[in-house]
């Protein structure tokens, strides 16, 4: 079974990521801000996701520590907050 923080490929990475932000796209994300730079040795996201009742992400991750012990992932992030959020209502 593959690792959750090491996807099979590139594409594979766009399409969980994608999905992760659609999942909550609209009723909790209300902008997705973030950029990612793509370089043949870096692969960088960052910008902000801004949420429901002023709540904003600040995204700036590197493939050297995203997922690493102890590190969420942006999954991770985006489904505590949601939790949070939907817990104040």
């Amino acid at each position: 079974m593959a690792d959750r923080h090491k996807p099979n490929s590139w594409d594979g990475y766009l399409a969980v990521h994608a999905s992760k932000i659609d999942d909550y796209l609209g009723h909790f994300i209300l902008d997705d801000r973030l950029s990612v730079t793509l370089t043949a040795d870096l692969v960088a996201w960052t910008g902000e996701l801004i949420c429901a009742d002023g709540i904003e992400i600040h995204v700036s991750k590197r493939p050297e520590w995203v997922g690493a012990h102890g590190w969420p992932t942006l999954g991770d992030v985006l489904d505590g907050e949601y939790r949070w959020w939907m817990s104040r209502s």
